[in-house]
């Protein structure tokens, strides 16, 4: 990673975080479940360590059970996912 510059390196990353969620979002019926579930990634993927409770507050969540669920209503299995 030598000689680039932290700036360039946070963009390739968002760059890319960006990518894997737009390739996420046909998995979900609803437009506000892939946003949660992009939100749950932004959570999941901070400087932090995060608890179950603490990832679902950063994703807009009333709980940790709603993450659970999320998969249930993709219109895919994840497994599927094109990553």
């Amino acid at each position: 990673m030598s000689g680039v510059a932290v700036e360039d390196l946070l963009g390739l990353w968002s760059d890319e975080l960006r990518g894997a969620k737009a390739r996420l979002r046909p998995l979900f019926l609803q437009a506000g479940t892939a946003a949660s579930a992009g939100a749950f990634l932004d959570g999941l993927l901070g400087p932090e360590r995060k608890t179950g409770w603490m990832r679902a507050e950063a994703a807009g969540d009333t709980g940790p059970s709603t993450a659970y669920r999320r998969p249930m209503r993709s219109s895919t299995s994840l497994a599927a996912a094109p990553l």
